[in-house]
């Protein structure tokens, strides 16, 4: 008997590999592009093999227990003996790698992986020694983003060999000639780059005439003056600008081009880790190599009766060598500018390493830390909620049904505060505003998919469904009339949607968009559907009948319009119901169609702020007023020169 654990091959393709699948044997598929139309998986039962989606192993029960596993794994790794030792002032280090790790490592394919293949393993029957296992995974690699190059980083291929030979089967790797394309690239673009030359081209462009001036001006500026401080991103360069108009606030930012705004940046600050940090470090190596060299705590990393240990801790133990120590300098560049605003206000909008310092030392050094989202997420963080668990920040949301992610984590006494204003996401669509075309001219736009491995163990799964689910309806939409384009996310593989393209047969139908700017793509559709997407929000503001599409649909990994059970909402989890919606949304009179009025008025507060047409006037108001009072400062100082 053969069983064929395979990712990267093609099941038509697999009928044509030296040793095929025959009667008897088992194929168990981790990704539904592999036969986007079924027909391999039922050529293949018709000959007598036995075909699984892997996914169909898990039950939703298993899924939970595992979301539970890799939580609890994140949050334990890094203790000993139930004390963080990595903490210096309000940043634990520990933490911040976890969240890291959720990008790097990927627990939530090793998991998965793993379970798939030992459920797969107990439910064959008639499975005997000697039978043997082929495989196509490859260590250090997945099909999403791989953003370190080190097979140790993710070892899933090693996971199999270790599963099945520890079943007494014999393994083989399965060599693959024409691999099915990624769903994301692996590139610059996506982190697959040379850390010190990037660092050191970063810390070059400082030396541009606009960036030495800034540098002056903050260095020169009296002490007493009003600083706030922006990391910019999307929508919130219109924030510096509104702010920049007030005469007695110095802002500052990490671009050059924004009237008002004096450029100043992180990385082109020299800078290195200070004492404190070292010490952090070097206890988490320490950690790290007592725990690889002893059995991996069973607690941590035991799931069912199965160690985990062996296939998480070598991917630590990568980032802790490879990618921390660039890190930490990036930490100690951050902290080197937090100290040039004490007193003042510094914005951030993610949890970089410049950033997630920025938050663990700000109340130390004595500034205000806001956070202010890049976008509207509509997806829980999950295994990532760290950077939004932070008691000394102050969360700037963006409606009310969205204030409870922010500090769920903390007790009531030690929630942050949570102001419910806005984004600026909004204020991007106020020129394109109430413009959508009437009557209609048949035009539908579809987006991406937000797979989610770093955030739970249960959506990602599902990238090729949804795609597929598109695809189908974008046929039947053409058939009667309608014109499709499909807006890309810059992380997606460009060969991956060629690919589901053509598998659709739709090669030469539909529009790839390009268009730089949401708003400019928009205007020129009727329909909108997408995903977790801030885009969902600002269509739906801007008066576009806008559709979440979500084949998976667990309420518990979403959050704000998609778990809004109490009133009417346009979602559809497959492909007959979103076709339905999109056919109701031209009809004007229907509900989907006169939804967006409503969203961007009655149901405002509880989504998209207060005032959304103000929200970038109301944002920076409230952050001028906490410029001008004074931050609490955390008496013990933990942050070395």
């Amino acid at each position: 008997m053969n069983i064929y654990f395979v990712e990267r091959i093609r099941l038509h393709d697999l009928g044509r590999v030296p040793s095929p699948p025959i009667h008897g044997d088992w194929i168990v598929y981790f990704r539904e592009a592999q036969d986007f139309d079924g027909s391999a998986g039922r050529n293949f039962t018709e000959k007598g093999v036995n075909v699984c989606w892997g996914r169909d192993l898990l039950t939703c029960e298993i899924i939970r227990d595992l979301d539970r596993f890799i939580d609890n794994y994140l949050k334990n790794w890094f203790l000993d003996d139930g004390f963080d030792f990595s903490r210096v002032s309000e940043f634990s280090m520990g933490e911040y790698i976890s969240g890291r790790l959720t990008l790097y490592q990927k627990p939530a394919l090793i998991l998965t992986l793993g379970e798939i293949c030992r459920r797969a393993l107990d439910v064959i029957e008639n499975l005997e020694p000697g039978a043997k296992v082929w495989s196509d995974i490859r260590d250090g690699e997945s099909y999403f983003a791989n953003q370190i190059n080190r097979t140790e980083i993710t070892p899933r291929r090693r996971l199999v060999k270790y599963i099945s030979e520890s079943h007494g089967l014999t393994y083989s790797d399965l060599d693959v000639k024409a691999p099915l394309p990624r769903f994301h690239r692996s590139d610059q673009r996506t982190g697959s780059s040379n850390i010190y030359v990037s660092m050191l081209r970063a810390f070059l462009g400082g030396l541009r005439p606009s960036f030495l001036i800034g540098r002056i001006k903050c260095h020169l500026s009296r002490d007493r003056s009003r600083k706030v401080y922006i990391y910019l991103n999307h929508g919130i360069k219109l924030v510096a600008e509104f702010l920049a108009l007030h005469d007695d606030i110095q802002v500052y930012g990490d671009r050059r081009d924004i009237p008002g705004v004096i450029p100043l940046r992180y990385d082109h600050l020299f800078a290195w880790p200070s004492r404190a940090l070292r010490s952090a470090y070097h206890h988490l190596k320490r950690r790290f190599k007592g725990q690889n060299s002893h059995v991996a705590n069973k607690e941590v990393f035991a799931f069912n009766g199965f160690n985990y240990g062996p296939f998480l801790l070598e991917g630590i133990g990568v980032f802790l060598s490879r990618q921390l120590p660039s890190e930490l300098i990036k930490m100690a560049q951050g902290i080197k500018l937090l100290k040039k605003f004490k007193g003042g206000v510094v914005e951030i909008n993610g949890d970089t390493p410049a950033m997630y310092t920025t938050m663990g030392f700000g109340r130390e050094i004595g500034v205000k830390v806001i956070y202010l989202d890049h976008g509207m997420n509509i997806f829980a963080q999950g295994f990532r909620r760290s950077f939004i668990n932070q008691k000394s920040v102050t969360y700037i949301c963006h409606g009310y049904d969205h204030r409870h992610i922010y500090g769920s984590d903390l007790p009531n006494h030690s929630k942050p505060p949570r102001p419910v204003i806005g984004n600026p996401a909004t204020v991007v669509m106020n020129g394109v505003r109430g413009k959508r075309v009437t009557p209609p001219r048949n035009r539908v736009l579809f987006s991406n998919y937000t797979p989610g491995y770093a955030n739970n163990c249960g959506r990602f799964h599902y990238c090729d469904r949804y795609m597929r689910d598109l695809m189908l309806v974008a046929g039947r939409l053409i058939a009667i009339g309608k014109k499709i384009s499909y807006r890309p996310h810059h992380a997606e593989d460009p060969e991956y949607v060629d690919f589901v393209i053509q598998e659709s047969g739709l090669a030469g139908q539909i529009v790839i968009d390009m268009t730089q700017e949401f708003h400019e793509s928009l205007v020129q559709h009727d329909v909108f559907v997408a995903n977790t997407t801030t885009c969902v929000y600002q269509a739906l503001y801007a008066g576009w009948p806008t559709i979440f599409y979500e084949p998976m649909g667990d309420h518990d990994y979403f959050v704000g319009l998609p778990n809004a059970g109490d009133i009417y909402r346009p979602i559809a989890q497959n492909p007959e119901a979103l076709f339905d919606l999109i056919i109701d949304a031209f009809d004007g009179s229907s509900e989907i169609a006169c939804f967006p009025e409503k969203f961007s008025t009655e149901f405002a507060p509880r989504f998209i702020g207060i005032q959304p047409e103000n929200s970038v006037q109301l944002i920076s108001e409230f952050m001028a007023n906490e410029s001008s009072r004074p931050p609490s400062v955390n008496a013990g100082s933990a942050v070395a020169e």
